[in-house]
């Protein structure tokens, strides 16, 4: 029997019990059909699933109101016929949401996000550009005015990872910025992933068995080919972390990593409030017009014809100051430092150049941050 036969048979057997899986690969739409049907389900990691537009809009329609995560990433079969439904009407209680190399475009995405639609629970959110770097069309960018309406809906982001963006500016990273006040993560590149790896020339610092007592929660994670069900609470599990011979952190943390290395984020950092009250906490004015279409400044490019941010992108300041990563494709200088400096700590800073002078004071302020910036000017 293959593995993906074995985790349809499993949900079917588990399917009054089960309240999250993660079967990364192995996810039919067979096996979304049943889960579908299952009462407690709650998370979903499809990773790299040959799922179709029709099971997953099948689940959203059964299960939305329930789901807290939806992990679709490498779902290539997903198109912007089911992902323009994932709206916070269909899942009012999401948290995570991870669309990363999914073919939609900009309308979609505008869709998603916009001044009308908001997103009050969403604390984790990764997306990738649906096209290459090398393509010049336009209409297909995840673009400034998105960023800001992220900026605006979704108040209670934790972890924002944005890459292949090439629409993105300085004015479009200052809406997040300037307005995320619960932010512990920031990743915004260019280019289609993480820029800093291996041997890149860097300046671096310093189980039960299945079918388990009805009424018993069970989640379901498929392991090397077989399927392990355990009776606990499903973690908010992200990739394993990667280091260099020298131990420093190159992939991103997990978003479970980040909440447990931060003791001063409060347990109801995400309280149950309803709109009016979320907006009196974050201050963020909401509006129901239309978005009005609007010319985006072409992104700067440095001597290399990169495409990066200055620090105009800090013009409306750090609403969180709890920053855990910042990985921007950013030019650092000393009025990013002194942005920084109100920062209560900061553990990694990547990014794509960095002033002497600015790097002198960020080490002064945070011994123990570890910086893997490409060049120092």
């Amino acid at each position: 029997m293959s593995s993906a036969a074995e985790l349809h048979r499993l949900v079917c057997a588990n399917q009054h019990t089960l309240t999250a899986i993660s079967g990364k690969g192995d996810i039919t739409d067979r096996t979304l059909i049943a889960l579908s049907k299952a009462p407690r389900f709650t998370r979903l990691d499809a990773s790299g699933s040959s799922i179709s537009d029709d099971a997953l809009l099948t689940l959203v329609r059964a299960r939305g109101s329930g789901l807290r995560e939806l992990v679709l990433s490498d779902c290539t079969r997903l198109t912007k016929r089911s992902i323009a439904h994932l709206s916070p009407k269909a899942l009012p209680t999401l948290a995570v949401l991870d669309l990363y190399n999914i073919m939609v475009t900009t309308d979609v995405y505008q869709r998603l996000f916009n001044f009308a639609t908001r997103w009050p629970y969403l604390r984790d959110l990764k997306l990738k550009a649906a096209i290459p770097d090398t393509s010049p069309r336009q209409d297909l960018l995840v673009n400034d005015d998105i960023l800001e309406a992220i900026g605006r809906n979704c108040p209670r982001l934790v972890s924002l990872r944005l890459f292949g963006c090439h629409g993105i500016t300085d004015n479009g990273l200052s809406s997040i910025l300037g307005n995320l006040g619960y932010l512990r993560e920031l990743v915004v590149m260019h280019s289609a992933s993480d820029p800093v790896a291996p041997g890149e020339d860097v300046a671096e610092q310093g189980g039960a068995p299945a079918g388990g007592g009805r009424g018993e929660p069970v989640t379901m994670s498929p392991r090397l080919g077989s399927n392990v069900l355990r009776h606990e609470a499903p973690a908010l599990d992200g990739p394993e972390p990667s280091t260099t011979a020298n131990g420093l952190l190159l992939s991103l943390p997990s978003i479970s990593d980040i909440w447990a290395d931060i003791p001063s984020l409060p347990s109801n950092a995400i309280p149950q409030h309803n709109h009016a009250q979320v907006q009196r906490v974050t201050g963020a004015p909401t509006s129901s017009a239309p978005d009005t279409p609007r010319l985006s400044e072409e992104p700067r490019r440095n001597a290399n014809g990169q495409r990066v941010f200055t620090s105009r992108a800090l013009q409306k300041g750090l609403r969180s100051n709890r920053f855990n990563l910042l990985n921007l494709d950013m030019e650092y200088d000393s009025v990013c430092a002194s942005h920084f400096a109100k920062l209560a700590h900061l553990h990694v800073l990547c990014g794509r150049m960095i002033t002497r002078h600015a790097k002198s004071l960020i080490e002064g302020q945070f011994p123990q941050c570890k910086m893997m910036v490409w060049n120092t000017d």
